[in-house]
């Protein structure tokens, strides 16, 4: 009996080793995660005009609602900013500034609408280079 509690005692503290080194492995995956997101979003905040407010950014939004007992699945690689703005010649102009970020694969405006005189509402999907 005291051979197979040892027994178990070696395997237990294997397996807990391999789940440390699993989870620091996944830890180190999220920071780098985590500092190439903020740096893209940094990167885009860089670029709005001072004519933009932007009112949200989803960085890979839910594919739809969460739902208890389901997997959580992501838009991978999108990116959705929603706002509005009050010059047309300046969006167009930010538009084509954010097609030519390193990391950017495609702009893409998924609503557009004026709301009054001179205010007009937006949602843009980027879509970023997999790697």
């Amino acid at each position: 009996w005291a051979a197979t509690s040892g027994m178990d005692k070696e395997v237990l503290t294997t397996l807990d080793e391999n789940v440390r080194q699993k989870e620091s492995r996944v830890r180190a995956i999220w920071g780098q995660l985590n500092s190439r997101t903020s740096l893209k979003v940094d990167n885009l905040a860089g670029t709005i005009p001072s004519s933009v407010i932007l009112e949200a950014i989803q960085y890979q939004p839910l594919t739809r609602p969460l739902q208890k007992g389901d997997p959580v699945e992501l838009r991978e690689a999108i990116v959705l900013l929603r706002g509005a703005h009050r010059d047309p010649d300046a969006y167009s102009k930010w538009l084509a500034e954010m097609e030519q970020l390193d990391w950017v694969e495609s702009v893409r405006t998924l609503q557009y609408q004026q709301e009054g005189n001179s205010r007009y509402a937006f949602e843009i999907e980027i879509r970023e280079h997999v790697e």
